[in-house]
């Protein structure tokens, strides 16, 4: 789910962490018929989770592509981190867990990579 103008967007979509990895990558395609949403800039993000008590290292990447699928991991030198956290502590409840992120997201209306 991301917050574009104060507005919650797709609340549906999950996005996939692995709790019981150390050290983990993902990369997924946000497409515009999921985000549902013009142009505009993110402020936040969450994604549902597993109950899980854990502390971590988290960064957040974000990218605008015309790309409808990945077919591997691929490396995006030219995407934005908007959120790092040294020791991001996870609740042990069930839900949803929102990242307000250090640096806004300029979203262009289409397809985006988190990764």
């Amino acid at each position: 789910m991301a917050t574009i103008n104060g507005d919650a967007v797709n609340e549906s979509s999950v996005f996939p962490i692995p709790t019981y990895q150390a050290q983990c990558f993902n990369q997924t395609i946000y497409k515009a018929s999921e985000i549902g949403h013009d142009a505009a800039t993110i402020t936040s993000i969450a994604f549902k989770k597993n109950s899980d008590d854990a502390v971590r290292k988290f960064a957040v990447y974000m990218l605008n592509t015309d790309k409808e699928t990945l077919s591997s991991f691929e490396e995006f030198s030219d995407a934005d981190r908007v959120y790092y956290n040294e020791s991001l502590t996870t609740s042990s409840v069930d839900g949803w867990m929102t990242l307000e992120l250090d640096n806004s997201f300029d979203y262009e209306g289409g397809n985006i990579i988190l990764i």
